[in-house]
């Protein structure tokens, strides 16, 4: 909340009657639930819902549970759910998506530092989260040079020369070069989850062209593996699906993350490329990493 007049989406401000209402409300006392709205404004719940969810996508408002954007995204119709109460208290309903605290983020004369200041501020976080900006690998490199040089200046990043990068282009946090040494400048595989903040597919990076036009997404339980930097593999939410990207020359990279991936359970695939692997050529690669073959599919199992 701290930062988000820095890091925060610049929308265009709700101006309805009801919306002013409940921007003045929050004005007057940040951090109401929406039985408390509800009763200081009237009218109908439906309406008041919406008219929270109106200053959200405006950016004005937040709330501090979670739970009212799960339930935004499980259904768009309204539903009501019953508040735990004591056992004698009146029982009262609050919308599906009205849960948590609301409080003002933002508003028309206060809420957003200069563009400047905003563009400095996003960069300083990707350096946070990637540690490492190579010009090849990092989407919009170029829009970002200047800032990273003057943040260059000011001794926020350096250029460590790290062998298998852009060379003098890239940038990186103070420390990236010291751990990139002491782990011995290597390019490690990786098995991750598609939505770990690690996996830079779908977020810092476009993913790359799949196999039979296949389109990953950034789903939960869905898992990429990743070697030198390169998505050499992905693995779809079901777990049995895995997926290629287009032109994989060396298979060897994805059957050892399969293996790692394997150290920490059983690893079914069903699937390569939406085709069953013994009408592919991955049927010869799958077996050699260790792979069972069966009638559904082929089951890797790493004991020990």
């Amino acid at each position: 909340r701290d930062d988000f007049p820095l890091l925060g989406r610049i929308g265009v401000f709700a101006g309805g009657a009801r919306e002013q209402q409940v921007r003045g409300l929050l004005l007057d006392e940040d951090g109401q639930d929406f039985s408390a709205l509800s009763a200081r404004l009237g009218g109908f719940s439906d309406d008041l819902l919406r008219s929270l969810w109106e200053l959200v996508w405006s950016g004005e408002i937040s709330s501090d549970s979670l739970d009212a954007l799960r339930a935004r995204r499980s259904s768009t119709s309204v539903r009501y759910q019953r508040r735990s109460r004591p056992r004698y208290a009146r029982r009262t309903r609050i919308p599906s998506g009205a849960a948590g605290r609301w409080r003002l983020l933002s508003t028309p004369d206060r809420g957003f530092a200069p563009q400047p200041d905003r563009a400095l501020a996003r960069a300083r976080q990707l350096v946070n989260a990637c540690g490492v900006l190579d010009p090849d690998r990092t989407t919009g490199f170029d829009g970002l040079l200047p800032l990273l040089e003057h943040m260059e200046s000011q001794g926020e990043v350096s250029r460590p020369r790290l062998p298998g990068w852009g060379g003098a282009g890239v940038f990186a946090a103070p420390d990236a070069g010291k751990v990139w040494r002491a782990s011995g400048g290597d390019h490690p595989g990786v098995v991750l989850s598609a939505c770990d903040p690690a996996n830079p597919f779908g977020l810092l990076m476009p993913w790359p062209a799949m196999t039979g036009a296949f389109r990953p997404r950034r789903s939960p339980g869905a898992r990429v593996l990743i070697h030198d930097g390169r998505l050499v593999g992905y693995l779809a939410r079901t777990g049995w699906d895995l997926h290629t990207p287009d032109g994989l020359s060396d298979p060897a990279p994805l059957a050892e993350l399969l293996r790692k991936l394997a150290s920490g359970g059983p690893v079914f695939v069903e699937t390569v490329n939406g085709a069953r692997p013994y009408e592919t050529s991955w049927h010869d690669v799958l077996v050699e990493a260790g792979f069972s073959p069966s009638r559904r599919g082929y089951l890797l199992r790493v004991c020990g």
